[in-house]
Order: C-alpha cells, then sequence, then structure tokens
C-alpha cells in the first residue's frame, strides 16, 4: 500500500491514520508491507532524497527540490522547515527530461538533465520567469518563442534544448 499527501483532507480518512502537518504535505510517501513474518511494516521515504514510485493507475512522482516558486519557500518558512523539496507528478519523461506537476495545484515545472533542481513555470511575473529561465536552461534559447504554461509547449522547449543545447 501506498500513502501520501499532498492537501490536508479529513474526509473519509479514520481518525491516527494520517498525520495533517502543512510541513509534511507531498513530502513523504509510506510504503506497507508484510515482512517475512507476515506483520505489516512501513516504511518512509521521504521527497529530499529524490525517490520515486509509481501507483498501480500508472501515475509517476519523483521527490525534487524547485527554484523559482517563492510561495513555496515562505510556505516552508512559516511551517519551520528547511525541506524545499516536494514529490511532483511526471506528466512526460523524454531523455532524462521531465515536466511535473505539483498535485495540489496543477502547476507546472521542468526538469532537465543538466539541472539538480526543477524550475517552477507558474510565474505571473514575464520577467521574474524570464530571469529564472535563462538561468536554468544555460543556452541561447528565447523565452518567448515558448508556451511555458502548457504540456505541448514545454514538449516543444525539450526538442529545441536536445537538439540546440548541449
Amino acid at each position: 500500500k501506498l500513502s501520501i499527501n499532498f492537501e490536508g483532507v479529513k474526509q473519509g480518512i479514520k481518525e491516527g491514520n494520517v498525520q495533517e502537518l502543512p510541513e509534511n504535505m507531498g513530502k513523504s510517501v509510506f510504503v506497507k508491507a508484510l515482512n517475512e513474518k507476515g506483520k505489516e511494516k512501513s516504511t518512509r521515504y521521504k521527497s529530499n532524497t529524490g525517490a520515486n514510485f509509481c501507483t498501480d493507475t500508472g501515475e509517476c512522482y519523483i521527490g525534487l527540490k524547485t527554484i523559482g516558486n517563492a510561495f513555496n519557500a515562505v510556505g516552508n518558512i512559516m511551517s519551520l522547515s528547511a525541506d524545499f523539496s516536494y514529490f511532483y507528478k511526471i506528466l512526460s519523461e523524454n531523455k532524462g527530461y521531465l515536466i511535473l506537476e505539483e498535485p495540489a495545484s496543477n502547476k507546472l515545472y521542468l526538469k532537465i538533465p543538466q539541472q539538480e533542481k526543477a524550475l517552477y513555470l507558474g510565474n505571473s511575473n514575464d520577467d521574474k520567469l524570464e530571469k529564472n529561465f535563462n538561468e536554468y536552461i544555460k543556452c541561447n534559447l528565447n523565452f518567448t518563442d515558448f508556451d511555458l504554461k502548457t504540456v505541448d509547449g514545454l514538449k516543444t522547449l525539450i526538442e529545441k534544448h536536445q537538439t540546440t543545447c548541449k
């Protein structure tokens, strides 16, 4: 069994089954399995270890740190958490390039193989997004040539990055 919470939900959940601490949301996945003696054992995997997992429905998630999302950083500071990682849903994977989604908010992120962190793409401030994009990509690509708010636009960016940037 897998267990992870991306947002606070009490409906239909037994008391004591889930800790509803904001700093834990989307940061840990618990795997329950039977050990050799037939007893249930729970193992916790944290997002800051780069762990990944898939559900029975075929959805896969990866734990990563990100850049460009000041709101998440503020949320971590408010909860006194120094861990700026989270589990993100993998929407597309191509030769180490990942298009990711934050499950609780549907915000998009891009992860390229040359970077350890993923880039947040939901900035409403285009100047800030362009600055983050150029620093992250480290290649001569024009930010305005791509629709960074859609999966198809990100796939186009990935294709261009694979052929233009090394």
